[in-house]
């Protein structure tokens, strides 16, 4: 007998499955933890990001191939797992091993073997930044992205998942109206996607009494979890160039950010940029062979997506046909945008009060930031002047912008 059989240790008891799952989550978090040996540049670097908290940020400190296209006829709900593609890790620049990736409409979110993850959309890559794990309840959130993409660990024996209020797996957003879904996939980790600020999921245990995480989106570091950049597949990091704003209007329609209630995206290899009026702050017209959609933004950020006319607006008069208008010009802009008819080379709208404003043109459309005058009204569009010539300067028409 040695002395250290003499010695009182207590006896062993196996730890609960619960606790070992949290402290083998715990331990993987420490091992992905990057080495101290970051030099001045890198921190630099992250400082900078991280002032830009949520907001995409364009990157030109390396020259990105142009992505793959990232489309698919997948439906708005769609969660599967595949093999993660070489495609996937060059677009990702990232050195970790991966488990697989999930496919969802618009985006590919490639997960690494010790949590790590990456989302690949149209015209954007997303990496996850090192955080702690958020244990809540008997559930783990491992990463959430700043548009409400929640990705974390399921409690052991979980055999399905669901929203609490509906009993489905999938549902729409009372307010934005873009799906809302679940998924528990193969390994324990699941997906929650919703734009609303808090979602409670019930953990369904074969036999056992249900378990449910409540998910309060303003309690999580979703903008301190990831590091986005453009990845334009312009291959040019320019947020401002017309062929980019584009990209990240499609970006948006295709993974429903923004929650905009729109139709079925379509390859977004077929649109092209027409014109634009307003800068940083405007309307950017985009078309494809059927369709034309308008891009708002608001100080060069994304605010508004719309596609088609919008059946509200009255029947416009002259050689012109009003189909977009921004809301409540909160700035004393507005922001106006549509079609006009062959030979029109010259359009001027005025505002009641306002000095003449030139219209952009291009390919028989148009686009045009209007100064109104007001703040936080509505500007009745039959108070909108006009006066439409041909190329050569002959009148083709002068009267009020809807009859």
């Amino acid at each position: 007998m040695s002395d250290h059989d003499l010695l009182p240790v207590a006896p062993h008891r196996a730890l609960p499955d619960d606790v070992r799952e949290r402290m083998r989550d715990r331990i993987a978090f420490e091992r992905r933890k990057p080495p101290a040996r970051r030099g001045p540049l890198a921190v630099a670097a992250a400082v900078v990001l991280l002032a830009a908290g949520g907001v995409v940020v364009a990157q030109s400190a390396r020259n990105d191939a142009v992505p793959a296209a990232g489309w698919s006829t997948v439906p708005a709900d769609h969660v599967s797992t595949e093999p993660t593609t070489a495609e996937d890790l060059r677009r990702c620049g990232v050195d970790w091993e991966p488990d697989y990736t999930i496919v969802m409409r618009g985006r590919r979110v490639v997960v690494g073997q010790v949590d790590d993850f990456c989302e690949l959309t149209y015209a954007s890559v997303r990496t996850s930044r090192k955080r702690d794990i958020v244990v809540i309840g008997e559930g783990v959130v491992l990463w959430q992205t700043p548009d409400g993409l929640t990705v974390g660990k399921a409690p052991k024996g979980t055999t399905s998942m669901e929203f609490v209020e509906s009993g489905q797996t999938t549902m729409r957003d009372a307010l934005s109206g873009s799906p809302a879904f679940t998924a528990l996939l193969p390994d324990r980790r699941f997906v929650v996607r919703s734009t609303r600020t808090v979602d409670e999921v019930l953990f369904d245990f074969d036999g056992w009494q249900p378990k449910v995480m409540r998910l309060v989106k303003a309690d999580l570091p979703a903008d301190e979890w990831s590091t986005t950049r453009w990845a334009f597949p312009s291959g040019t990091a320019d947020p401002e160039a017309p062929e980019n704003r584009m990209a990240a209007c499609l970006d948006y329609w295709l993974t429903g950010g923004m929650g905009f209630g729109l139709p079925e995206p379509s390859d977004p290899t077929g649109w092209r940029p027409v014109v634009r009026a307003g800068d940083p702050s405007g309307v950017q017209v985009i078309r494809d062979d059927e369709r034309t959609a308008y891009c708002e933004f608001r100080d060069g950020r994304l605010a508004d997506v719309r596609v088609g006319r919008d059946s509200k607006l009255g029947r416009s008069a002259g050689p012109l046909d009003v189909q977009y208008r921004s809301g409540v010009p909160a700035d004393g802009r507005l922001l106006l945008a549509g079609s006009v008819r062959n030979g029109v080379g010259k359009l001027v709208f005025t505002a009641p009060g306002g000095a003449p404003t030139e219209v952009a043109l291009a390919d028989g459309w148009f686009a045009v930031s209007l100064a109104t005058g007001r703040v936080d009204d509505v500007l009745a569009l039959e108070d909108v002047a006009v006066r439409a010539e041909t190329v050569d300067g002959k009148l083709l028409y002068t009267g009020r912008l809807v009859g």
